[in-house]
């Protein structure tokens, strides 16, 4: 029983779509940290615009991002299925247990094949989650065993679209499937054990604007954009810390880095930075620095020619100098609320401290950081410490020039001080 006057409480099953920093599980883990993909705070995710539309309170968001519900597909270690009873019973705070429970769950299902499999409920399931339809229905029925009383609501796959400007959804080879077979296995499995389904297929959320949604529903995807100019790349932190960074160039527009089926896979194809017909060292780069596409930033070693390696709870920061348009340029740009994107990626492996075992190489997609533009106005003002013009020698005004890097930054732009304008 609920007491019909408080506010309804839900949590939500979910992958990277659903997982943001300081909003999940400790351990959980997370996509958006609050710097990728204009997502900013937790308030633009889709189940925190969902609450206030809705006025339910968020109880528990049970995400993980890169997660599937059926088991055997990724490296549970790493990736916890959302069928294991860790994600799909604990979805509770102390004593305070949920009113409804929001599955979002399958794209990653999809993404990476898991067999559909046959489950019909004409056999029990006993735990099963080897396939698509008996780990949905494996995780059903432990939902409904530990939240008895919650409204437990499936949402199908969002759609995968093949590209921007079709509605044909994506088929993933070499499996063949679409976002839509995975949606109907779970209408089907969902319906056999008596929990409604909502359609996300079909409502309108994409691959390609979903992940840029933000609190106001906007969709970056074709919205206007300003372009910066790159200036150069700063690595004396790394090298403060004894690496010996490499920079690469590359002059290749929309240059495609992670894999077109799986955005956390790398295109080795353009990752190798031995690749000539992609990348340069920036010390062998005779063209423009305008014409720069794309940084990389070799990591890998000391000065020493041993292995780069950063320790628990280590940072390291490079900074890549842009310079953002002027003028006529920079007033069309604001004029248009036009932002500049870009992507950042990284590839590594992990030592494993106790047994001191190397990982396979590991590739992370960090997803767009969004610039916005605005004017910038400096006030100048002169500070006089001559008694009041004792001497009687003050100018009458003050011609002021703003300078960068030694230069006047606009010869023809100056500002004039004088009495009447309070100098």
């Amino acid at each position: 029983m609920t007491d019909s006057n408080r506010t309804l409480r839900f949590s939500v099953i979910g992958d990277s779509i659903c997982s943001f920093a300081g909003s999940i599980p400790e351990g959980n883990k997370i996509y958006y940290t609050g710097q990728n993909s204009g997502v900013a705070s937790a308030s633009q995710m889709w189940w925190s615009v969902l609450s206030r539309e809705l006025s339910l309170e968020p109880l528990l968001i049970q995400a993980w991002s890169g997660s599937t519900v059926t088991e055997g597909v990724r490296d549970p270690a790493v990736y916890r299925p959302a069928s294991d009873p860790r994600c799909c019973q604990c979805l509770h705070r102390g004593e305070t247990e949920p009113d409804v429970i929001l599955i979002a769950m399958g794209v990653n299902d999809y993404s990476y094949g898991a067999p559909i499999g046959s489950w019909d409920g004409r056999t029990p399931l006993a735990g099963d989650a080897s396939t698509f339809r008996s780990a949905y229905g494996t995780m059903l029925e432990r939902i409904h065993e530990r939240y008895p009383f919650a409204l437990t609501v499936c949402l199908t796959p969002w759609f995968m679209q093949r590209g921007r400007d079709t509605g044909a959804c994506y088929v993933n080879e070499p499996w063949g499937l679409t976002a839509e077979d995975y949606g109907r296995a779970v209408t089907e499995v969902a319906h056999l054990l008596g929990a409604p389904v909502i359609d996300a297929t079909h409502i309108g959320f994409t691959r390609w604007n979903f992940y840029a949604a933000d609190g106001n529903s906007s969709i970056d995807i074709g919205a206007p954009r300003w372009q910066g100019y790159f200036r150069g790349v700063d690595v004396s932190q790394l090298e403060a810390k004894g690496c010996a960074p490499v920079i690469y160039y590359s002059t290749v527009s929309k240059l495609r880095l992670s894999d077109e089926n799986d955005k956390d896979r790398a295109y080795t194809v353009n990752t190798n930075l031995e690749n000539a017909d992609v990348w340069v060292k920036a010390e062998d780069y005779t063209g423009s620095l305008e014409d720069v596409k794309a940084i990389a930033v070799d990591a890998s070693r000391k000065k020493d020619g041993t292995d780069f390696v950063l320790q628990q709870m280590e940072s390291v920061v490079v900074i890549i100098n842009m310079q953002a348009p002027a003028g006529e340029e920079a007033r069309t740009a604001i004029a248009a609320d036009a932002h500049a994107y870009n992507n950042a990626y990284l590839i590594g492996t992990t030592v494993d401290v106790e047994s001191g075992e190397e990982s396979d190489e590991s590739f992370i997609r960090k997803d767009y950081t969004k610039v916005g533009i605005r004017e910038h106005n400096y006030s100048v003002s002169k500070i006089w410490d001559d008694d009041n013009d004792r001497d009687g020698i003050r100018p009458d005004s003050v011609i002021v020039h703003l300078y960068r890097d030694g230069k006047p930054l606009d010869p023809d732009k100056t500002a004039e001080l004088n009495e009447k304008n309070g100098w």
